[in-house]
């Protein structure tokens, strides 16, 4: 029924982004992806995700930055840019309010269990949105 057309849908936009964070998403491009209208896309993935649309694409890009500014000594601006984010100021400052501390602090003196703490923060409030 119509639970079950709208959790496919969802998972449909979830997909999307996950696959590509770094994809300048518009909710027009998403809504046609799961065939539906922005405006109803806005309001069905919030009330099954717990979050709006947006803030999901940025915590994807932020997943996908973490991996790089821990695994790699990638330069951070880079990381931002090839991450989907439009500068390093806001890209630094998404991140800091996810993780509380900014790439830098994190490249700087990150200790392996917080590396596998940060990512924990990550992946359990995905399958918390699923």
């Amino acid at each position: 029924g119509d639970s079950g057309r709208r959790l496919r849908q969802i998972e449909r936009i979830r997909a999307a982004v996950w696959t590509q964070p770094e994809r300048r998403w518009t909710l027009g491009a998403l809504a046609d992806l799961a065939c539906v209208s922005p405006c109803h896309l806005a309001h069905v993935f919030r009330t099954e995700v717990g979050m709006p649309v947006y803030q999901y694409v940025v915590r994807a890009r932020l997943a996908r930055a973490l991996d790089a500014v821990l695994d790699s000594d990638t330069d951070l601006t880079a990381i931002a840019l090839d991450s989907g984010f439009t500068s390093h100021s806001h890209f630094t400052a998404r991140f800091r309010a996810l993780f509380g501390h900014t790439p830098l602090e994190l490249r700087r003196g990150i200790r392996a269990t917080r590396a596998q703490d940060l990512r924990k923060i990550v992946t359990a409030r995905e399958a918390a949105a699923a």
